[in-house]
């Protein structure tokens, strides 16, 4: 195949595909997902500092499969921008539609629970005919944007970014086709969500070290309402909270081949929803509270010579979840929690130049000696007795593996992770010539 010819398939593959993005999601993943301890420009959305090292470049994202909070899933949102140079010193960045996943961690495990489980979720179900006229859409973020303010100085940079998603739903439901019998004939159901992410972050070279650090404040919100025409009353539903994140990593470069990169992600998430009704049928009564904790730390080590480039990491991670409902005038309790925990969680990628044009990739990631998912509930009533009490214990082990491939056209690089027929366990949830593939121009 010509290079021309080349190059026509992969215009017409980024024409066709939907929307383009950025280049190395796709590295990221084919490099056994290690994108904590790699040296890469993902990273400006975790640390808005390094964008200090990417000026002046374009970055488009095409599809992909992502690990969600039900699980591995088809990341359907397109996403692109770019960063730009204001002098020597600032960069800016803009970014629109990336995935609201990628910001939710542990807030993607308490709106799951709210709108699917626990006892308040955004349905309602007419008693005559047990069918349910809405859906928990609302927390399907739309319209998100990135805004990235990195600053130079010398060997030192610091940044600061914003992140916004956001969902709406207004729906108005006459059940009469339904349900004749119904002494409800009319509903109307809306729904607001909120989602930001407010990023700091530090970047400074010194020598063969070069350590940095990352806070994330990421407050969250969710707020639904039901009026229904006979009787006239509503029904709210309020689900309000935060997430923090510190971050921190070294890279060391012992040589000019080796370096070693210690690396650790703590995050806690903290949420309540609350009900309330008018007139008051005594919902103000219930409350339901979240906590979510999370860390995640481990060692990279990284070879690099000539055309080669070799990445391994041990790392242990470990997540508890749990929610807890509460009746504030009697002393009933209903506490349910998840627990998992993995070490060590091997990882190692390898990329090699063949050609000044092509790059191949690939890389697994496995949860090795020890992992576990662990469940309790617990249920007491308003006189102290245990009505239910359950533990659930559950050996487990995670494995993905991918290959990939980069192409260079000098200023343009694109990169691509083949579907999900070539390897088991890949994410992908459909065969696909390409399970993620995305593009990057550097001016």
């Amino acid at each position: 195949m010509s290079k021309k010819l080349l190059v026509a398939v992969v215009v017409a593959i980024l024409t066709l595909g939907a929307t383009m993005a950025m280049a190395t999601e796709s590295r990221i993943e084919n490099l056994g997902a290690q994108g904590l301890y790699l040296m890469d420009d993902t990273n400006i959305f975790s640390n808005p500092a390094t964008a200090a090292y990417y000026q002046k470049m374009l970055r488009l994202h095409m599809g992909g499969a992502q690990e969600g909070h039900d699980g591995p899933a088809a990341d359907m949102y397109a996403y692109g921008g770019g960063t730009m140079a204001l002098g020597e010193a600032l960069t800016i960045g803009v970014f629109v539609a990336r995935n609201p996943e990628f910001e939710e961690g542990g807030i993607g495990d308490v709106v799951g629970d709210a709108t699917d489980g626990g006892y308040f979720d955004p349905y309602f179900m007419d008693p005559s005919t047990s069918v349910e006229y809405a859906s928990n859409e609302v927390i399907n973020w739309m319209n998100p944007f990135d805004i990235i303010l990195a600053y130079k100085a010398g060997d030192f940079a610091l940044g600061i970014s914003y992140y916004l998603a956001n969902g709406k739903i207004d729906d108005k439901i006459d059940l009469a086709p339904y349900s004749p019998t119904s002494v409800i004939e009319d509903v109307e159901y809306t729904a607001k969500a909120r989602l930001h992410s407010l990023k700091v972050g530090m970047s400074y070279k010194m020598g063969n070290m070069q350590p940095e650090a990352w806070f994330h404040w990421d407050p969250f919100s969710m707020k639904t309402k039901w009026t229904f025409d006979h009787p006239d009353s509503e029904e709210t539903e309020d689900l309000t909270g935060n997430k923090f994140q510190l971050g921190a990593r070294l890279f060391y470069n012992m040589n000019d081949n080796l370096a070693i990169v210690p690396a650790i992600v703590w995050e806690t998430v903290s949420a309540k929803m609350e009900m309330d009704s008018d007139p008051d049928i005594g919902l103000d009564h219930l409350g339901q509270e979240y906590k979510v904790n999370s860390i995640e730390t481990g060692v990279s080590a990284q070879y690099k010579a000539d055309k080669l480039f070799l990445v391994g990491s041990l790392g242990l991670r470990w997540s508890k979840f749990r929610r807890e409902l509460t009746i504030s005038d009697t002393d009933y309790d209903d506490d349910y929690s998840e627990k998992a925990f993995a070490v060590p969680v091997a990882a190692m990628g390898l990329e090699y130049q063949a050609t000044k044009l092509l790059t191949f990739r690939g890389g697994i990631n496995t949860t090795t000696v020890w992992a576990s998912e662990t469940s309790d509930y617990d249920e007491t009533d308003t006189a102290d007795n245990k009505v239910y009490d359950a533990t659930y214990l559950e050996t487990v082990q995670r494995t993905t593996a991918s290959i990939g491939c980069g192409l260079n056209f000098g200023n343009l690089l694109i990169d691509g992770t083949f579907g999900n027929f070539v390897l088991a366990g890949e994410n992908g949830t459909s065969i696909n010539l390409f399970s993620m593939l995305d593009a990057k121009y550097v001016f």
